[in-house]
């Protein structure tokens, strides 16, 4: 995120109804974009431990933004980011419906890389909910789409993942 767009980015953190956010938006019309989604979900991914109320706050404006452009890549994005939030509150039957619907609507786009992010995220709820036939499938899954994109990051960070389900 460059410089240019934290001050928009902060006023969106402090956002708490869909009127505020139709005024920021009139002051930022250049934050109605399913861009704008997408920095979002890097904020609430990247401060979702150290200020989960921002994070909330965040995750809010998402979906409304998302429901606002009535785009579904944006609504993808928005589900992931609830995933994410009722993981960290530890609502994980809540989480996996977040990642399902994710799913569902990347995978209708033929968006693979998100598919396979949204697999990767959904592990460890399936871990904790005692379902690990099914994050080896996930795991199996999203492993297929990062050799394929040769994404060595995120292929490292699934084999983490994947430690998880043999530690527990």
């Amino acid at each position: 995120m460059s410089t240019s767009d934290y001050k928009p980015i902060h006023e969106l953190a402090l956002i708490e109804s869909q009127e505020a956010l139709q005024q920021c938006l009139v002051r930022y019309p250049e934050l109605d974009t399913p861009e704008t989604v997408e920095q979002l979900h890097a904020e609430i991914v990247s401060g979702i431990v150290v200020d989960p109320a921002r994070a909330q706050r965040l995750a809010a404006v998402a979906r409304w933004l998302a429901d606002r452009l009535d785009d579904e890549y944006a609504r993808g994005l928005a589900d992931r980011s609830d995933g994410h939030l009722r993981y960290a509150s530890a609502d994980y039957s809540g989480a996996l419906r977040a990642y399902e619907l994710a799913l569902q609507r990347f995978e209708s786009l033929g968006r693979e890389s998100d598919v396979a992010k949204t697999l990767t995220g959904a592990m460890q709820t399936l871990i904790y909910l005692g379902r690990d036939a099914q994050a080896m499938q996930f795991a199996d899954r999203a492993r297929a789409i990062f050799e394929k994109e040769v994404d060595q990051l995120r292929l490292a960070r699934l084999d983490s993942n994947v430690g998880n389900i043999f530690y527990r």
